[in-house]
């Protein structure tokens, strides 16, 4: 609820949902641009299924997850997964806003990262 209200305070529109598969949906249908993934989501999908799906059916969309696992074998499970972007809970709101105001570009401005700049994203707090 925090990420929510922090993200939805910058101008962002922000959907949100708290199950993996509605994850999913919303993201589809919305064609988000980014989203951001607990790794431990209730339903058939965890966060990690939904960031692989993400890669494939939206591959323009850029993914950071959330979690409370900090350990280098989780880090590499989300980098498998596709993941952008790693944050380790407790999240600092004002980096996870400055990091998503980095990504969206302004109005009538092109994208901020290219491909190769997103995968060499990484963001590790702790």
């Amino acid at each position: 609820m925090l990420v929510e209200m922090a993200v939805s305070s910058g101008g962002f529109e922000v959907l949100s949902c708290g199950d993996g598969d509605t994850a999913l949906e919303l993201a589809l249908t919305h064609r988000a641009d980014i989203v951001v993934l607990d790794v431990v989501l209730p339903g058939s999908l965890d966060g990690l299924a939904v960031c692989r799906r993400l890669k494939v059916e939206l591959p323009g969309c850029f993914v950071i997850m959330l979690s409370g696992r900090s350990l280098d074998s989780d880090l590499a499970d989300a980098e498998r997964a596709g993941a952008d972007a790693y944050f380790v809970k407790p999240v600092s709101l004002l980096e996870l806003g400055a990091l998503i105001e980095t990504i969206l570009p302004k109005p009538g401005e092109p994208p901020r990262f290219t491909k190769s700049a997103r995968l060499s994203l990484r963001h590790y707090a702790g």
